[in-house]
């Protein structure tokens, strides 16, 4: 695995703050919003941290992060348009709460992968992108989006949002 490079840590350092802002977020407010201090927070720095992400080339090439990012940065725009805007009127908030909580599946994708292919740094729990331990984080990381994106969608449904 390669050394990080300085953007790296930037991205690593800022990635992991909104990552913290998005889960107090989440366990205070249930939603993601524009609206809310925190969430907004955890959005800019989420569009820097996909941002970054397609700055950062030290795995051969365009690969799998870097369209991860694409889909932060275009979910993080439409969201914000579409709670803004309410443009989809009634189905805004389902709609906007989607994007922006794909966004954590889009940062925790990536951030598994290059975690555990780089700790501990002597011994590393994967060798490559296809290694079995990938797979099952990232199986259960699509598995907690689907019941948070659940649980998300019965609140809006409930406190008719």
């Amino acid at each position: 695995m390669p050394e990080i490079t300085l953007i790296g840590w930037f991205h690593t350092i800022i990635g992991i703050a909104s990552i913290l802002l998005g889960f107090y977020s989440f366990f205070s407010f249930k939603l993601l919003s524009w609206n809310k201090i925190p969430s907004r927070i955890y959005l800019v720095l989420t569009f820097i941290t996909a941002v970054t992400a397609l700055a950062i080339y030290n795995q051969g090439g365009f690969g799998i992060a870097h369209i991860m990012g694409v889909l932060a940065v275009l979910a993080v725009l439409c969201g914000v348009y579409v709670e803004r805007t309410r443009i989809l009127g009634y189905l805004s908030t389902y709609f906007y709460t989607l994007c922006f909580t794909s966004t954590f599946l889009f940062h925790s994708l990536p951030a598994a992968a290059d975690t555990l292919r780089r700790l501990p740094v002597d011994d590393p729990l994967a060798d490559s992108l296809f290694d079995p331990i990938i797979l099952y984080f990232h199986i259960a990381f699509v598995i907690v989006y689907f019941i948070t994106l659940i649980f998300q969608f019965i609140w809006i449904k409930k406190n008719n949002l």
